[in-house]
C-alpha cells in the first residue's frame, strides 16, 4: 500500500470520528511557594504577576508575585473603618480595586501607586458583603442576608446604591454576563438568576436549589459553575435562565468554596481539601485531574500564567505551577494537547511517511497496516 493511499484513507475513516476527544489527562500541581500575609486571605484577583488580596483582618494587600520564590509586599490598607476590618472580595478594573469588607461595606482604592494605593470612595450601605464583580459604572454585590445590590460606582467618591433584590439563602458570590446576574446563594439559595439589564429593576429569573452551601459562581456563555459546597463542582446549562438544567457535579475531595475558570479547566480551593484541577471541556462530563493539598482551609483561587494562587488559613497564599501531562496511556495524542483531532493524524502521516519508529504503534520494529489500523482504534476510541 503506499504512503499516499494509506494517507487518503486515513484521512477519509477518521474524519468520520468525533473530533477533539479528551482524553487521559493528569494536571500536575508543583508547589512553588508559600507566604503568609498580615490577616487570613480569603480571595485573590491578578492582574498579570500581581495579587490584590482581600486579606480578612489585614484588609487590603497588594504583592507583587513577578519572582513566586521572591515576592515583594507592596502595601496594605484597613478596609473596615471604625467597625473593624474583615476584607472579603477584591476586583481590579483598571486603576482602581473594589475591596468588600464584612463590616466596612465597600472601599475603592486607587492603585496607580502600588506602593500607596488611596482611597477614592467608601459606603457602608450594605449588611455582610461576600462577594463583587464591577462592569462598566456598577458594582454587583453578593450581600449576605440582603441578596443582590447594585452600586453606581462612576464616581467613587459618592457612590449611590441604584438597585437591589432580597433573594432566598445567603449570598456569598456573584458573576455576570450579558445583562444577567448569577448569585451563590448559600444553603438556602443554592444558585439564583437575575436580570439585572435595567439595574434600578432587578428582576427574578429562576433559581436551583441545592442540597449544601454554595459559595462561588462563574459563567461560561452558556454554561454556570457552581462551587457548590459537599457536592463539589456543579455545572449548569443557563441557555433559558429560568430554568436552570443541572449538566454535572464532580467532586473533588473537599467541600468547594471557590473558583476560576481558565479556558478548558476549572481550579477549585476546597476546604480541607487543597485545591483542584477540573476538566470542563464538556460540562455534562466533567472530568477531575489532579488536587494538591495544603495546610488548612482553601478559601479562595486565583489563576495567571500557568500558576494557581489558593488562599490558605494556615499557610498565608500558596503558588502553585500546574502543568498538564496528556501523554498518559494516549500514545496518537502527539502534540500532547489533550485532544485527538487533525493535527495528530497529520503528525502520525508524516512519521509514517518518514518511517519514524512513534509510528510503530504495535511494536513489531515494522510499519504496515496493521499500524494505520492501530492508529485508528485509538482515535476513534479516544484513547480511554
Amino acid at each position: 500500500m503506499s504512503t499516499h493511499t494509506i494517507t487518503m484513507s486515513m484521512i477519509g475513516m477518521v474524519c468520520g470520528a468525533a473530533m477533539g476527544q479528551n482524553t487521559n489527562c493528569v494536571t500536575d500541581f508543583d508547589h512553588v511557594n508559600s507566604f503568609d500575609t498580615i490577616g487570613t486571605a480569603q480571595h485573590i484577583d491578578m492582574v498579570g504577576a500581581m495579587m490584590f488580596i482581600a486579606d480578612g483582618g489585614g484588609g487590603f494587600q497588594i504583592v507583587d508575585a513577578s519572582d513566586p520564590l521572591s515576592p515583594v509586599f507592596m502595601s496594605n490598607r484597613p478596609t473596615g473603618g471604625m467597625t473593624g476590618t474583615n476584607a472579603t472580595d477584591v476586583y481590579v478594573v483598571g486603576t482602581h480595586a473594589y475591596v468588600t469588607d464584612w463590616w466596612g461595606g465597600l472601599s475603592v482604592f486607587d492603585v496607580n501607586d502600588l506602593f500607596s494605593p488611596l482611597l477614592v470612595g467608601s459606603t457602608d450601605a450594605l449588611s455582610g458583603p461576600n462577594g463583587i464583580e464591577v462592569h462598566g459604572s456598577y458594582a454587583y454585590i453578593a450581600d449576605g442576608l440582603e441578596g443582590l445590590k447594585i452600586f453606581d460606582v462612576s464616581n467613587p467618591a459618592s457612590m449611590v446604591l441604584v438597585g437591589s433584590l432580597d433573594t432566598l439563602g445567603y449570598c456569598e458570590g456573584v458573576a455576570v454576563s450579558n445583562g444577567v446576574a448569577y448569585l451563590a446563594a448559600g444553603i438556602d439559595g443554592g444558585l439564583q438568576i437575575i436580570d439585572v439589564s435595567d439595574v434600578a429593576n432587578p428582576v427574578f429569573l429562576g433559581e436551583h436549589l441545592r442540597p449544601n452551601n454554595t459559595f462561588a459562581v462563574a459563567v461560561d456563555g452558556d454554561t454556570v459553575f457552581l462551587a457548590d459546597g459537599g457536592t463539589g463542582l456543579s455545572a449548569f446549562d443557563v441557555s433559558d435562565p429560568t430554568n436552570p438544567v443541572h449538566l454535572d457535579s464532580v467532586y473533588g475531595g473537599g467541600s468547594a468554596w471557590d473558583l476560576v475558570l481558565n479556558g478548558n479547566h476549572a481550579y477549585i480551593a476546597q476546604n480541607f481539601g487543597g485545591v483542584v484541577a477540573v476538566n470542563v471541556s464538556d460540562p455534562g462530563n466533567m472530568v477531575v485531574e489532579g488536587s494538591a493539598d495544603t495546610d488548612g482551609h482553601a478559601r479562595g483561587i486565583a489563576y495567571s500564567g500557568h500558576s494557581a494562587y489558593a488562599c490558605d488559613s494556615a499557610m498565608g497564599v500558596v503558588v502553585f505551577d500546574t502543568v498538564l501531562d496528556c501523554s498518559l496511556g494516549c500514545p496518537v495524542d502527539y502534540n500532547e494537547d489533550g485532544e485527538l483531532n487533525f493535527f495528530d493524524v497529520s503528525l502520525f502521516i508524516g512519521y509514517y511517511t518518514e518511517g519514524s519508529p512513534r509510528a510503530d504503534l504495535t511494536g513489531d520494529a515494522r510499519l504496515n497496516f496493521f499500524d494505520v489500523s492501530a492508529f485508528i482504534e485509538a482515535y476513534q476510541a479516544g484513547c480511554p
